[in-house]
């Protein structure tokens, strides 16, 4: 998911970087086309390596239904800059499947030796940082 993410955004694909966003975010982020048109300007080059930094996993059963929720977290090389990517993620929801999908992405330019700042107050969407 996240290596057909970093592709879009490499070629501008607006909606199909969209359509990667649960049901959910889209019907409530309100300026989600705006934040996508930021991100595609921010993120510059094109897609070279993805290295996987950490993930962390959450899975709920009820009554035979199950609910994952996923922090994902990559450094994404591409030729002219390198990233970090924070994305929480929903790939499995079987009580709700709007839920399904991106519901955060926090991209941040890697500078040097300087590490991804913590993520705190985290909104569903876009956040860029600079």
């Amino acid at each position: 998911m996240v290596v057909a993410l970093s592709k879009h955004i490499e070629k501008k694909e607006k909606e199909q970087i969209k359509d990667l966003f649960s049901i959910v975010v889209k019907d409530n982020v309100e300026n989600l086309d705006e934040q996508i048109d930021e991100l595609c300007v921010f993120v510059q080059g094109r897609y070279n390596k993805i290295e996987s930094r950490s993930h962390g996993v959450q899975t709920s059963y009820s009554v035979g239904k199950i609910e994952k929720d996923m922090d994902l977290f990559y450094t994404i090389n591409m030729t002219d800059f390198t990233y970090y990517y924070y994305v929480r993620y929903m790939p499995i929801d079987d009580i709700n499947e709007d839920n399904i999908g991106i519901w955060s992405i926090v991209v941040e330019e890697k500078i040097g030796d300087k590490e991804m700042s913590p993520i705190r107050d985290l909104e569903n969407g876009i956040t860029i940082r600079k």
